[in-house]
């Protein structure tokens, strides 16, 4: 059934030493769940705790950087478009709308959940700090990498 705060799908039997399944239905975009399991007889398990939408980590350097380039990857947690885009150092963190609209940024690009994607910064300003975003096409900003 449909799951809200503290709601849950009907139980139902499992066998011991068998795998169970349970299916959750209506969650929502951008947001953090933690799942328990409990037995009839009060044992409850360990948290899962997923997300539907966002980013397993932050933006990783994916190699040595030069002078003016500097690549990175990240990897989403679904399968939606993904775009990185570095900008001088600020305090003010992007938009995800900003990020994906991309100005000056490489191309977005189809992600694979749980798959790496690599962008590569080409043309940037020597002794310049940066500070660089990616953003899925559910509105997700990831948190910044400087660098």
């Amino acid at each position: 059934g449909a799951v809200s705060e503290g709601a849950a799908p009907a139980g139902s039997a499992a066998k011991a030493g068998e795998p169970h399944i349970a299916s959750f239905t209506g969650l929502q975009p951008n947001t953090e769940y933690d799942v328990y399991c409990a037995t009839a007889g009060g044992v409850i398990s360990n948290r899962l705790s997923f997300s539907t939408s966002g980013f397993w980590t932050r933006p990783i350097q994916s190699g040595p950087p030069t002078a003016t380039s500097f690549a990175v990857r990240i990897a989403p947690r679904l399968s939606e478009r993904v775009r990185c885009a570095a900008a001088p150092k600020s305090d003010t963190a992007p938009a995800a709308t900003a990020v994906l609209e991309g100005a000056g940024a490489p191309a977005a690009q189809p992600g694979t959940a749980s798959k790496d994607l690599n962008f590569t910064f080409a043309r940037l300003t020597v002794a310049t700090t940066y500070q660089l975003y990616c953003a899925t096409a559910g509105g997700v900003l990831s948190e910044p990498l400087e660098f």
